[in-house]
């Protein structure tokens, strides 16, 4: 669920604080990134580098493209239509989707074992 979230937010409103975005290790997460943030910006030259060799000779298909738009990814995620609609309401529907899929899949508690054969 974080990645949908993550590829629903917009880019200057948010909307409020994840779970992850809360924890008593924030400042830890925090600066673990920005040392990885670095560690990429110090090795950029050789990623450019690595990059052309790699790519040297490569034509771009435009019609593939648009595969990694945010756009696309949310039709093929939520259908066409859902991806038109509230956000929350994507979050309940898919949250009905996981529940249903849940007690279809999971083996019944032994409550329920225990009263079924009553």
């Amino acid at each position: 669920m974080p990645l949908v979230t993550l590829m629903e937010r917009q880019a200057v409103i948010f909307e409020g604080v994840d779970l992850w975005e809360s924890s008593d290790q924030s400042c830890e997460i925090m600066l673990k990134h920005l040392a990885t943030a670095r560690q990429i910006a110090q090795n950029a030259e050789m990623y450019s580098l690595t990059a052309e060799q790699m790519l040297e000779g490569f034509q771009p298909d435009e019609e593939m493209s648009e595969i990694f738009k945010t756009e696309f990814q949310m039709r093929l995620f939520w259908g066409s239509k859902g991806a038109q609609v509230n956000k929350n309401e994507r979050y309940e529907k898919f949250s009905q989707i996981l529940t249903a899929l849940s007690q279809k899949l999971e083996p019944p508690s032994v409550k329920q074992v225990e009263q079924l054969s009553i």
